[in-house]
């Protein structure tokens, strides 16, 4: 993808190109984009770590999708942010798989009330975002997609997330460290998917997510602290089947210990996935240490 998005770049017209990507990673933005800046749709950033002085002043007046692909320890969001008043996607992918990255400069994202979709991958969590809701950070009352990844010391979702009725869906994965959902779920009205992939902290599923009416899919595979068992977890065991009951739910991706409780139902529209635990897997042993090193 990232091939055929270089290829279609490459063959905008030079004076009005609308897509801007740098093909590999380098100090500085390419010297051209001064003058291309201005018509520019899309854009794509590979760079190493950048400081906020280390960002040219340009401006983005027509940018609706941004992503800041980089391999650094510390990395400050650009400083021309605030200039992309119709941004739409914003991607922050640490694309170093053996360390996340500190971020600086979030405050900019008080001016993407307009977001769509938000991406975050192989971050620490900024202390700014740790307010949950008691702060503006989280503030996109349009946001249709909220993906994190890898972000292994996030312990809570922003409670302001759930003031987005528009979001549709919404991904934590590898998450190491999450222990809870916001109690509020039942706000967002629109949410239609929920993937809580390998989020081992995750003992427990708000009720309020049985009140989610447009629901489809929900993955809590390798969750191992959402498994239900005969001894323990009877209010799970009670949100689970409520959840397995909804009429707008049709695909539910889960561990085997949870796979007879969502076919015990007599629907036959809802497709149980069961994924497979692998014995040894040493993967909580390798983030483990990433945590430590971070």
């Amino acid at each position: 993808m990232r091939d055929l998005a270089l290829y279609l770049a490459n063959h905008d017209n030079n004076i009005y190109r609308r897509r801007l990507y740098m093909p590999k990673m380098k100090d500085q933005l390419p010297s051209d984009w001064e003058v291309l800046s201005s018509k520019a749709h899309t854009v794509s950033i590979h760079t190493g770590a950048m400081k906020d002085t280390d960002w040219p002043q340009m401006e983005f007046p027509k940018v609706k999708a941004l992503v800041l692909y980089f391999i650094a320890s510390e990395y400050c969001i650009p400083t021309f942010l605030h200039t992309m008043k119709n941004l739409k996607v914003l991607i922050i992918h640490n694309a170093d798989g053996a360390k996340r990255s500190k971020l600086s400069g979030v405050a900019g994202f008080q001016e993407l009330s307009q977001l769509k979709t938000l991406h975050l991958e192989r971050l620490i969590v900024p202390e700014e975002w740790k307010g949950l809701g008691r702060d503006k950070t989280f503030n996109f009352p349009g946001l249709l997609e909220f993906n994190v990844s890898y972000c292994i010391d996030l312990e809570e979702l922003p409670a302001g997330l759930c003031s987005s009725n528009s979001l549709k869906k919404l991904s934590v994965t590898h998450c190491h460290r999450l222990a809870k959902l916001p109690d509020e779920m039942d706000k967002l009205l629109s949410l239609k998917k929920i993937t809580l992939f390998e989020s081992p902290g995750l003992t427990a599923l708000p009720s309020s997510i049985c009140h989610l009416k447009k629901l489809k899919f929900l993955d809590i595979s390798s969750c191992i602290c959402l498994k239900v068992n005969k001894w323990r977890r009877c209010e799970l065991k009670d949100t689970l089947q409520r959840v397995a009951k909804m009429s707008s739910l049709k695909r539910v991706i889960c561990d085997k210990k949870n796979e007879q409780l969502f076919k015990s139902t007599s629907r036959t529209d809802l497709k149980v996935h069961t994924v497979v635990e692998q014995e040894g897997n040493l993967d909580w042993l390798y983030l483990k240490t990433l945590n430590g090193r971070n």
